[in-house]
């Protein structure tokens, strides 16, 4: 399996070419006569959150190449990029489910940023969260496909996110951290026992109160923990383990 940081390289190989692809397609539409002057595109396309299907043969990731976020995906030999996402809201962290078979993403579609899953091919797009505000976002299914993990924030006015896990069905939510410090990076074990992510110690509440010394304050505290889906079991991990797969 290829990488994320691999994933990133990929994207940009490939997605270049798109980008000139397009760039001609501006300067000689089709079914139009051709003009000798070269157009460039009036903004800057990104890409991001790159992730590979479970066999490794498709990669889904976001992009603005039509403006809004939207999701893509593309074969691992650059061919077949096709747009899983048409409504005109930004869809953005696509991530698959173990079997390949449906990804889980976060969508402002219905006025604020929730978690939806759809079906691989872009079909089915179902509302996974009703947080009723905020943003929701970092999602990720477990090993065993049952539930996702995700973090956020009530409002986006505070610093502090919150991590939680909920049912692929959407039932069963339930907060894991903390609520008096930061969680972030929510990231499944491999056998889907516990949820890493880092609590942070944010001294101030809202973002417009934090200075340079309140952030570097926050990153130094920074600790990873590892908590068991039910909430159960929240412990600090060991620095030599932090940085490891459990």
């Amino acid at each position: 399996f290829v990488d994320s940081l691999n994933g990133h390289r990929f994207l940009e190989e490939v997605m270049h070419r798109w980008s000139c692809l397009l760039v001609l397609l501006a300067a000689h539409p089709l079914g139009a006569q051709s003009s000798p002057e070269a157009v460039a595109l009036s903004r800057r396309i990104e890409y991001w959150n790159p992730a590979w299907s479970p066999d490794g043969r498709t990669l889904v990731f976001e992009s603005n190449l039509e403006g809004k976020y939207t999701l893509f995906v593309i074969n691992r030999d650059g061919t077949g990029l096709r747009r899983l996402t048409s409504d005109p809201s930004e869809n953005t962290q696509p991530n698959w489910s173990p079997d390949g078979r449906r990804i889980v993403f976060s969508s402002n579609r219905s006025g604020h940023t929730e978690l939806y899953t759809m079906n691989a091919d872009g079909s089915g797009a179902t509302r996974l969260t009703t947080m009723g505000g905020g943003a929701w976002y970092q999602s990720s299914f477990s090993p065993d496909g049952k539930l996702v993990a995700f973090q956020g924030r009530a409002d986006n006015a505070e610093t502090r996110d919150r991590v939680f896990v909920i049912g692929v069905d959407g039932t069963g939510l339930r907060l894991l951290s903390d609520s008096t410090l930061g969680a972030e990076g929510p990231r499944w074990a491999p056998d889907g026992r516990t949820v890493r992510f880092l609590r942070v110690p944010y001294p101030k509440r809202l973002w417009r109160d934090m200075g340079p010394d309140d952030m570097q304050a926050a990153r130094a505290g920074q600790r990873m923990v590892s908590v068991r889906p039910d909430g159960s079991g929240l412990a600090p991990l060991p620095p030599a383990r932090a940085g490891e797969s459990e």
